[in-house]
């Protein structure tokens, strides 16, 4: 099943364009670094305008456990998208639906993702500089046949 998150939504414009025309998902950065990086006041603006059934990750940078919590509750997310450095024993300390992201370079991400206990891994292209977002592709062949959820990410397109 194909279904399609939308990340670094900024404004209200962005949701209601990326919901309307059928994202499934709406990614808000929370990583102050970032350049479409969305305070926690403003997405919480943005996540109570939207319709039902649009799911809304809040993605997050080895942001300490208890903040990645309250901001969670209090934007009314549905699930976290840790981006960092975030270890298995932190991903614990979430409450709902955690998806750890592995940077993929080679095949090292499976020794690295295997004591992750997370609903999905979400897989992006390395760059050493960039926790993410950097619109590439990597070689897919290095995360057939895993046993976990996936999602992809970096470059895609229609094909």
């Amino acid at each position: 099943m194909t279904r399609i998150k939308i990340c670094g939504i900024t404004t209200r414009d962005d949701a209601d364009a990326a919901v309307a025309a059928g994202a499934d998902a709406l990614g808000f950065i929370l990583f102050e670094k970032s350049p479409r990086y969305t305070s926690p006041e403003r997405v919480q603006e943005i996540v109570a305008g939207l319709p039902p059934f649009v799911t809304t990750v809040g993605v997050f940078v080895n942001t300490p456990a208890e903040q990645v919590n309250a901001v969670s509750r209090n934007c009314g997310l549905h699930a976290v998208q840790l981006h960092g450095d975030e270890t298995p024993q932190f991903c614990e300390q979430i409450e709902g639906t955690v998806i750890k992201v592995f940077r993929v370079q080679d095949a090292r991400w499976r020794e690295a993702a295997a004591p992750y206990r997370v609903h999905a891994l979400l897989f992006d292209t390395f760059e050493p500089d960039r926790y993410g977002g950097t619109g590439k592709t990597f070689d897919w062949n290095l995360i057939s046949h895993t046993p976990h959820r996936l999602i992809l990410s970096g470059g895609l397109n229609p094909e």
